[in-house]
């Protein structure tokens, strides 16, 4: 895919995954979905935010 690069290490495993902006995305919003979704997955088991304090950081965000 133009603009995404696989990187293996020395021993020819899957390591890198450079991602060239300009040519992906260009407006960003899909790349920042990514990164969402990657932070999602990292999140450690148990944490957890409430509802009410999500709300409240999404209106800061200006989302809500």
């Amino acid at each position: 895919m133009k603009g995404i690069s696989i990187i293996h290490d020395e021993t020819k495993d899957k390591r890198f995954l450079q991602i060239d902006l300009s040519e992906v995305d260009r407006n960003n919003e899909l790349i920042e979905d990514l990164f969402d979704l990657i932070l999602a997955e990292t999140k450690e088991e148990g944490e957890s935010i409430d509802l009410e304090e999500m709300k409240r950081l999404l209106k800061v965000d200006g989302k809500l």
